[in-house]
């Protein structure tokens, strides 16, 4: 994580799941977005497919876990430029108001006293948004 950023940042947590996250720090400052979600609109079949799931509901996938065995990723993919052919990250002219934007505490972290209250988690409302993907 104390990579220059636009890099992903792939590592397994307590020995069980695998999380992914994208580098946006300078070199030597460790800044990271864990990415929790998707809106998926390709690639249905596959995703399905590697989550033993007929159909897709909205937590498909929902949550880190979900989302690293959704798309086949594994720590091969630790380091890799966002800007290549593998993985990227591409907003498709999709435009999100602010208001649509749900900000609440992080989740899984009650060890980090009163740092685990801050307002650290974002998504978007998916009732209002999901017409758009």
């Amino acid at each position: 994580m104390y990579r220059k950023g636009e890099i992903s940042y792939g590592y397994l947590c307590y020995g069980v799941h695998y999380f992914f996250n994208v580098i946006i720090g300078k070199k030597d400052i460790p800044h990271a977005v864990l990415i929790r979600g998707i809106f998926p609109t390709i690639g249905l079949e596959e995703i399905l497919k590697r989550r033993c799931k007929t159909l897709v509901s909205q937590s498909n996938p929902n949550g880190p876990r979900k989302l690293f065995k959704a798309h086949g990723i594994n720590l091969k993919q630790n380091g890799i430029s966002l800007y290549g052919e593998l993985i990227w990250i591409d907003d498709l002219g999709i435009k999100i108001q602010s208001d649509d934007i749900l900000v609440s505490k992080r989740v899984g972290i009650a060890f980090a006293g009163e740092d685990a209250d801050l307002p650290f988690r974002f998504s978007i409302d998916i009732k209002k948004e999901r017409k758009n993907f």
